[in-house]
């Protein structure tokens, strides 16, 4: 807040979003005073673009993000010969897709996953005769040996196998994409918000890393612009920085960022987090590069508080000594008094003297500065340790926002979405929200169930699975502003994402349509699931069949409709417009069918084998509209 008042700009790495009564609080004050307003929230549909290849054309650029990504060991390993062939492959395919492809990251995974033989073939359609010159090595590798160092980079790169973080680290549009340059020019609060559960040991914090460097990588380059100085200082907050794993060269960066004019805070609950990633010697020399400290010794293990003790050195005080004698035998009759002073060194501040340490009471450190203990309120407290906050203003609106959810998500809506130029305001951008939600469930295809009014059929609620949905649809960041428009809302003990009948009035017709078909369909391969023993061409031979999947269809007895799907009969009928047949004699339908049933167990046919529409392989297609991988649905985007 005090960087923000000063006109600073302002870089928050949040690994708690969706959680609004943290940093997202302060947008509406930030937007009172002047800032820029820019989010990434990548997870998030909406969001914009953060391109992390925009500069990679650069071979120099290109190797430091695959130094980032599969970092140079600093001693030698029985590893690193496969790490160094592997950053090597990594850096060209990288300076590759940012020079003739979109920027994504994404697209090299696909690439990757595709084997030895496709990463070749794409070389050398290029080409590009320093990429060939690059990937030399890679060519004269046995098969066995192709295929391991691919199968490693796919690990790595495994997070952007996302559609979501793909879509937001892409390149776009300027008005679609953020200027972290203009972080440096202009006072800005640039928020980047991630959910902790996206970034699993190692492999998400892949993702985290590239944006630090990427926004690192500009912001210098842009004070090399300005005679080495960002015009606008720029403050860089790193909640829980040991949550983001190692960043390859921290010591060296810190050391030189001081002098562009870009800070980092850094925010660790222990030292041991920091050693557990870097390293004690490293550790010690990125400590070492830090310009000052703030410590609260009441709060720290006592592991830390030797460290800081032992940190703050020693300090001279004066010891006194009294000996107490007398001459004679009788000591009334001539006592005598020796006191003596001798100088000797003590910690300045021991491990048992930081228990006097009161809460909200902390050590600064820093140049020059000799240790200071003072008192640091938080923003709602009127007074700590006799002091008046100065701060408390700020701090009594800010809390009021934390009981008032609602205008914090208001503020993070209106810097979402673009503006079109003209508009006023953005007065639509929940109603967007919500729709992208509900695009992404049907896009994904995930379980739904319908409810109807029994007399009209026509819907009155949908019920989305949670448990089926990855995070973060299964617990969308602006529900509560849904909830209050009456939208959605939690059921069944929050197994289930309700989509009222208000909700589904906010829903285009061919949205509701999509809706409604995806929820028929998974009620026909509930049905089949649950039967899939008498239905014939599913797996093992049946002896007696009920129903057929056969040509991408599925053939079941006209009676059985009924069964299947009781009351929305006449909406299937309208729907899916399933072809009357017959099958030994009984009358039957055929319905377009799933074409690729997620318990089917047969084993595929051979490539060249497989024809639209045969029984025997996956049958057709799957459409451009629909997402990769088998489901059960798949026919409904054809």
């Amino acid at each position: 807040l005090m960087d923000a008042l000063d006109g600073n700009s302002v870089v928050v790495v949040d690994l708690k979003w969706p959680n609004f009564q943290g940093f997202p609080r302060f947008l509406p004050l930030l937007e009172t005073t002047g800032h820029r307003i820019e989010l990434f929230l990548p997870y998030e549909p909406g969001t914009k673009k953060l391109p992390l290849l925009r500069d990679a054309s650069d071979p120099l650029v290109a190797m430091e993000i695959a130094e980032g990504i599969i970092p140079v060991d600093q001693r030698a390993t029985a590893m690193t010969y496969y790490k160094d062939q592997e950053r090597a492959i990594l850096a060209t395919l990288i300076r590759l897709e940012a020079t003739i492809g979109a920027g994504s990251m994404g697209r090299l995974v696909r690439l990757l996953k595709q084997g030895p033989k496709a990463v070749k073939e794409f070389v050398d359609e290029l080409g590009d005769q320093r990429a060939k010159e690059e990937m030399g090595f890679f060519y004269e590798l046995t098969p066995n040996q192709q295929t391991g160092l691919v199968a490693g980079l796919v690990g790595k790169l495994q997070p952007f196998d996302d559609p979501r973080l793909e879509r937001a680290t892409s390149r776009g549009l300027p008005h679609e994409e953020i200027d972290v340059a203009e972080v440096a020019r202009t006072p800005t609060f640039l928020y980047i918000g991630i959910p902790q559960d996206q970034l699993m040991e190692g492999v998400g914090q892949v993702f985290l890393q590239m944006v630090v460097r990427y926004i690192n990588r500009t912001l210098l380059r842009e004070a090399r612009h300005h005679g080495g100085r960002c015009p606008v200082p720029v403050i860089i907050y790193m909640d829980e920085w040991a949550n983001l794993g190692y960043l390859p060269g921290m010591d060296v960066m810190l050391a030189t960022v001081r002098e562009r004019r870009i800070a980092y805070i850094l925010t660790l609950q222990n030292l041991n987090q920091g050693i557990k990633d870097y390293g004690e010697a490293e550790f010690k020399a990125i400590v070492n590069n830090l310009n000052h400290w703030v410590l609260f010794p009441q709060a720290v293990s006592l592991d830390d508080r030797k460290y800081i003790a032992e940190f703050l050195g020693e300090t001279t005080a004066y010891e006194k000594t009294v000996a107490h004698g007398w001459k004679g035998v009788v000591p009334i009759f001539d006592p005598r008094l020796q006191v003596a002073e001798k100088e000797v060194a003590r910690l300045l501040l021991s491990p048992v003297e930081m228990n006097s340490f009161g809460e909200g009471e902390a050590l600064v450190l820093g140049p020059r500065l000799y240790p200071l203990r003072t008192w640091l309120p938080r923003l709602d407290e009127p007074t700590i340790g006799g002091y008046r906050n100065p701060l408390y203003a700020y701090g009594k609106h800010l809390q009021k926002l934390r009981e008032s959810p609602d205008e914090v998500i208001a503020a993070v809506e209106r810097h979402l979405l673009p503006q079109e130029e003209g508009s006023e305001g953005v007065p639509h951008v929940p109603e967007v929200r919500f729709r992208d939600w509900v695009k992404a469930v049907v896009d994904g295809e995930y379980p739904v169930r319908l409810f109807r009014d029994p007399k009209t059929l026509a819907l009155t609620k949908v019920h989305v699975d949670r448990e089926a949905l990855p995070e973060p649809l299964a617990t969308p960041a602006f529900l509560h502003e849904w909830r209050r428009n009456g939208w959605a809302r939690f059921e069944k003990n929050d197994k289930a994402i309700a989509i009222t009948l208000k909700g589904l009035e906010v829903l285009s017709a061919e949205e509701k349509l999509r809706l409604e078909k995806l929820g028929l369909a998974w009620r026909m391969a509930e049905w089949a699931k649950e039967n899939q023993r008498v239905i014939a061409g599913l797996g093992e031979e049946v002896t007696t069949p009920m129903a057929y999947f056969e040509k991408a269809a599925l053939v079941v007895p006209e009676m059985a409709l009924k069964d299947i799907f009781g009351e929305e009969l006449p909406r299937v009928r309208e729907l899916l417009q399933p072809q009357r047949t017959r099958r030994k004699g009984v009358e039957s339908v055929k319905l377009p069918a799933v074409v690729e049933y997620l318990w089917d167990s047969k084993v595929p046919q051979p490539e060249e084998d497989k024809s639209a529409g045969d029984g025997k392989g996956k049958g057709k297609e799957r459409s451009k509209g629909s997402s990769s991988g088998g489901s059960p649905v798949d026919w409904l985007f054809e």
